[in-house]
C-alpha cells in the first residue's frame, strides 16, 4: 500500500465463519491521511467463484432454452415449407426438372380451336 499512495488491493487469507482453516481473500484498503487508520472492504474468493458458476449455470440454461425454442420454431418452420411443397421434396425437385425437360410440352401441343 506503501506504493500505491496509501491505497490498494491486498490478497491475505482470514478466518471464515463456517471454515475451519482461513480462506483467501482480496481487500481494497486505504490509509486515512489524518489519523493513519487502515479502512477496507473485501470478498472471500470462494464466495466469487461460488457466485461466478452459479452464473455460468444460469447462463448455461437460458442458452439451452433459446437453442431448445430456436429449434422447435425450425422444425415448424421447415414443417410448414414441406407442408406447402404438397409431396416429398425429391419427388417435388423431380417434377420440377421434368417440367425443365419439356415435359409438359407434350400436353400443350394439342391446341383446341375454337369456331369463330
Amino acid at each position: 500500500m506503501q506504493s500505491g499512495g496509501g491505497k490498494g488491493f491486498v490478497e491475505y487469507v482470514w478466518d471464515k465463519p463456517g471454515f475451519e482453516q482461513p480462506q483467501s481473500k482480496i481487500s481494497y484498503a486505504m490509509v486515512t491521511p489524518r489519523w493513519k487508520w487502515v479502512i477496507g472492504t473485501g470478498i472471500y474468493l470462494d464466495d466469487v467463484a461460488a457466485a461466478f458458476q452459479q452464473e455460468l449455470i444460469t447462463l448455461a440454461l437460458e442458452i439451452g432454452v433459446a437453442l431448445l425454442l430456436l429449434g422447435m420454431a425450425g422444425v415448424l418452420i421447415l414443417r410448414s415449407v414441406l407442408g406447402q411443397l404438397g409431396a416429398d421434396p425429391r419427388e417435388t425437385v423431380a417434377v420440377v426438372k421434368k417440367i425443365a425437360e419439356g415435359w409438359m410440352k407434350r400436353f400443350h401441343s394439342r391446341r383446341v380451336t375454337t369456331p369463330a
